[in-house]
């Protein structure tokens, strides 16, 4: 039997901290390479399911950090998707593809992709100058027929469809409170999808899937004209707009959330210095007098 000593199970687990640490730095790579080549010969369109981040609350929402995150403006060190983040992305399609295959498995139709292969969504705004859509979104699929009656109650079709893979926490509040108030930014993003898609008389089915338990949530989702057309206005105004600092900021006070949590929060707070620094240089001298 092969004898460790106690240096060389030491000296294992160094190793094996080092093995993830060099998968973790590759995986980020790989991932932001991919990223640099999706957009390498177009400008990023504003996602429909960004428009709600980063709101804690129904329709609030900072209209600055979605102008950075659609010009790409470089995030603060350390604020940048993770490893970790890039795995749970991961898990998350992966239990969209699985539980697509579990509905189909209990007799609905549900489709992912149109006849083009392509995943169903929207491109709006074009460019003025180059046509390319400054606004698109990308839905998780569409029920086209199934089971008409359920205990009792009558489904009616086509419906939208929308996945989420949620940590245990995040589940039950979904579960408990409804996503209007639990997920407003998924909430956000299933009206937009339903005004886009044509698909706003019969409600959209969000599925949440708890990745602790496994267990499945579904909830019906109404359209809501007013709060579409709100998210709508507010993609205009940011696709729409010539430099951030035309937009409003969510909170004044960069010490708080969400501005704490934001991965521009280095980059507004500097826009902001140098414009006030600004004003000040450019006052006339008696002003000050």
């Amino acid at each position: 039997m092969l004898d460790l000593t106690q240096t060389a199970k030491s000296d294992n687990k160094k190793i094996a901290q080092s093995i993830v640490a060099l998968v973790n730095k590759a995986m980020i790579a790989d991932e932001e390479a991919r990223r640099a080549e999706r957009y390498k010969d177009r400008p990023k369109s504003l996602g429909g399911g960004s428009i709600g981040f980063p709101g804690a609350t129904f329709g609030d929402v900072c209209e600055r950090a979605l102008f950075y995150e659609y010009k790409q403006y470089e995030q603060d060190e350390g604020k940048g998707f993770t490893a970790d983040l890039y795995r749970i992305f991961g898990m998350g399609h992966d239990a969209e593809e699985r539980i697509a295959q579990y509905l189909r498995t209990a007799g609905f139709n549900l489709l992912t992709e149109g006849k083009d292969g392509k995943q169903f969504g929207f491109e709006k705004l074009p460019d003025p100058d180059t046509g390319i859509p400054r606004m698109r979104g990308f839905a998780d699929g569409v029920f086209i027929d199934g089971p008409k009656i359920l205990d009792g109650q009558s489904l009616l079709y086509p419906f939208l469809w929308e996945c989420k893979a949620l940590n245990d926490k995040k589940w039950k509040e979904m579960v408990k409170k409804g996503v209007i108030k639990s997920h407003p930014k998924y909430y956000a993003q299933v009206q937009l999808y339903m005004g886009m898609l044509g698909l706003e008389e019969n409600p959209c089915m969000i599925t949440a899937m708890n990745r602790n338990t496994g267990e499945l949530h579904q909830e019906f989702v109404e359209y809501n004209e007013a709060h579409t057309q709100q998210i709508i206005n507010r993609g205009i105004r940011v696709v729409s707009t010539k430099h951030p600092l035309e937009l409003p900021r969510i909170n004044s006070d960069f010490t708080q959330i969400p501005c704490t949590w934001c991965p521009y929060r280095g980059t507004c707070k500097k826009q902001e210095a140098d414009k006030a620094a600004s004003a000040t240089t450019n006052q006339p001298k008696f002003w000050s007098q």
